[in-house]
């Protein structure tokens, strides 16, 4: 996840959080698959969003390199949810990721990160089709 210019991260408190570990395996939790020794990557299963229009008031997305509001509209990777609130009421932290076209040697999708945020739950199109890729 090589960037460069202002990149704006989640401070969450860990004690107010369940970290995701279903769909996000970074390399050094031994569940990921390295397939590169000089290559740091994320394995993560991405997951479709829509903010909607007008934009939900209780979703904020920090783009990396936009100004602006960016798209309501895109893809992300679950790293995080509130643990207050019922199933439909949670709060989701996400990296927000782009495809670059291209296909790990493993067969996943390979994607970047362009923002992180949260969103409310119903945010989140969960019954739309699921991608296993790579962030890197």
């Amino acid at each position: 996840m090589g960037l460069t210019g202002v990149i704006d991260y989640l401070n969450l408190d860990g004690n107010h959080f369940d970290w995701e570990k279903d769909d996000i395996h970074p390399p050094w939790t031994g569940k990921g698959q390295n397939v590169q020794p000089d290559v740091v990557d994320l394995e993560a299963t991405v997951r479709r969003f829509d903010l909607g229009s007008p934009r939900n008031p209780q979703s904020s997305i920090a783009y990396d390199m936009q100004v602006g509001d960016g798209p309501s509209k895109g893809e992300c990777v679950i790293v995080a949810r509130k643990k207050d609130g019922g199933a439909a009421q949670k709060n989701y932290y996400i990296l927000v990721v782009s495809a670059t076209g291209k296909t790990a040697i493993t067969g996943e999708a390979i994607y970047q990160r362009i923002g992180v945020g949260h969103t409310p739950s119903s945010c989140i199109l969960w019954d739309q089709p699921m991608t296993p890729a790579r962030i890197s």
